[in-house]
Formats: structure tokens, sequence, C-alpha cells
């Protein structure tokens, strides 16, 4: 079995890593050039990664025989006895928010959401994860993702472009129990931590996540609970300051 790319994907990573990148891009980047550029036994098996193509249609009678693809202004067509689809899920717009209607994403800079067509700033308005960059990544993308909108909106408001808050932290902590009152708080995902590394010990694995909802809450309700003093402080202007 060999994993191969073409040139014009070799060329675009080796363009790539001479840019600044996080070291998560560039580590897959890196491993991505050592692919060779052409199967190494003919006649073998083997994975071709193909980059920066658009399914556009599945062709075949009564059963996939090719798929073509869009590739900048041309189109590829790739025989193909199996179709698997595998990119996530489509964005869809929001009232009064601009929309990608081809990519499926609202359009912005670095998070702060922006009109494509004026490339004018919406402001007070800003997207995280696959509804900011499309169906892509994992887990680790989204917290790197959400830091650089996260940024975005600070720069913003020091620099003096957003309007004060309009209430506390208090106040959307009360939203937020009013709108889902089993909230899991910091001691009780502590908890759920220790159980799952302790579910894990009898396996030698790291952990062994829990797959049910109703017993994670267990778990969590079953944690310490906070010091008294925490407890008074809660939802108080006082929380704000010891933040």
């Amino acid at each position: 079995m060999t994993v191969v790319i073409d040139q014009e994907t070799a060329d675009l990573v080796d363009q790539a890593l001479q840019t600044h990148l996080e070291p998560l891009t560039r580590q897959k980047l890196e491993v991505l050039s050592t692919c060779p550029r052409e199967a190494r036994e003919p006649g073998g098996k083997t994975i071709r990664f193909a980059y920066n193509r658009t399914p556009a249609r599945v062709l075949g009678e009564d059963r996939v025989e090719a798929i073509e693809f869009q590739h900048g202004d041309t189109t590829d067509t790739i025989k193909a006895g199996l179709f698997l689809t595998s990119i996530g899920y489509r964005g869809v717009p929001m009232p009064d928010v601009p929309f990608d209607s081809q990519r499926g994403t609202i359009p912005n800079e670095q998070g702060r959401v922006k009109d494509s067509s004026t490339g004018q700033a919406h402001p007070g308005t800003y997207v995280a994860g696959w509804i900011k960059r499309g169906p892509t990544g994992f887990i680790g993308t989204n917290k790197s993702c959400s830091q650089q909108t996260v940024t975005s909106l600070v720069e913003d408001y020091n620099n003096g472009l957003l309007a004060d808050p309009p209430q506390r932290l208090s106040g959307l902590s009360k939203v937020i129990q009013r709108r889902q009152p089993t909230i899991i708080g910091h001691e009780g995902w502590l908890a759920i931590d220790r159980a799952e590394i302790a579910r894990g010990k009898g396996e030698g694995r790291p952990r062994d996540k829990f797959v049910s909802v109703p017993e994670m809450l267990r778990v969590a309700a079953d944690a310490p609970q906070p010091p008294l003093w925490r407890k008074a402080i809660r939802g108080s202007a006082l929380e704000d300051l010891l933040r």
C-alpha cells in the first residue's frame, strides 16, 4: 500500500511550509511532504490524496462508475466504484447576517463577521467553528479557532469598537441556568474526569469515556460541593471581581 500526492499538491505543501504556521498544521504538512509523487510499486494498491477539488456529480446508470470534480476552472473525472461522504455538516444562513452560500459559511476575518460583497465589518458579530471555516478539523482545531475569535473580540473591545456589556457576567449565568437548569460546574467536570481515568486504569487505558449523558450527570451530581463562601458570592458582583 502506497500513499501518494500529485505534483500540484506537493508544490502547494512546499509553499505553505515557507510561511508562518501553527505547530499542528506544520506537523501535518511535513508528514504530507514525505509522500512520494507516484506509486513505488506499479500495479500495487495506492491511496492518492487529491486536494482542492469539489464533488460536482456522481456518474453512472445503476451504480457509481465515476465522480466528477470541479477543480478551479476545470473538471476532473475519477473512475470509482464506491463514493463515501465524510465532510461534516453544511452551515445554514441566519437572519440579518452575511452568508456565503457556496461555502456554507459566514464570511469573516479572524472571526470578525464581514459582508463579503462590500468587505465591510459587521460590528459586534463573531463566529467560531465550522460556520467560520467550514466542516474541517477536530476538537483541537475548534479550540484554536475559538481562541482566535475571542482574541479578535477582546482587541475590538479594548480599541473602543464595541459597546459596554448591558449586564455583568452574573446576568449571563442566570440566563444559562434558566435555559438549561442541569449545569455541570467545574467540580462536576473534575468528578467526571476522575471517574473516566479510574475506569480506564483497569483496562490499561488512559481513560474510559462515558457515552451516556445521564451517567455523566449522575457522577457530576455526586461531586464535592464548593466551599460555602464560593456559594455566597456566586451570581453576585463579587464573582466578576474574583474571576
